[in-house]
């Protein structure tokens, strides 16, 4: 698997050969789940269908009204929404691990989770902000055991 590499606001990096890139690395696949999950169902205008469907984001009325992770009355669907986006990215085998939790005050919503790739484990972590998109999401290879 090859992926080239983004940078801290999710541009390409060019210019430097072949270091712009993942080559068969746990690191490009925690990039792609990362992508994955950062696409808003909705935003795509090519496959409108593709996403994660987040709500609470106004895109458009129609994203938000379709929202099972951040809307209200999503209980029961937001876990599932997030495990099976993660499994559906290339290079994924099993999510070993998966805490989530919401605060009711605050109404903010967090991930940790343990994913084996075809190339290792990476950690990644859904955390809440207090600005838009009201989330940040960040990955790490693992190494050993990481208990959450």
């Amino acid at each position: 698997m090859r992926l080239r590499k983004q940078d801290i606001n999710g541009d390409y990096q060019f210019g430097h050969g072949g270091a712009d890139f993942w080559y068969n690395q746990v690191e490009g696949v925690g990039q792609s789940i990362v992508t994955r999950l950062l696409l808003f169902k909705g935003e795509w205008f090519i496959d409108l269908q593709e996403g994660t469907p987040w709500g609470g984001f106004p895109l458009n009325p129609l994203v938000v009204s379709q929202g099972q992770i951040l809307g209200e009355h999503t209980e029961t669907m937001r876990d599932v929404v997030i495990r099976s986006r993660v499994l559906q990215t290339p290079g994924v085998q099993s999510i070993d691990a998966y805490y989530s939790q919401v605060d009711p005050n605050s109404r903010a919503f967090a991930v940790q989770m343990i994913v084996t790739t075809i190339y290792g484990r990476l950690g990644i972590q859904v955390s809440p902000t207090t600005q838009r998109p009201y989330f940040t999401l960040s990955w790490s290879a693992l190494t050993g055991s990481y208990p959450l």
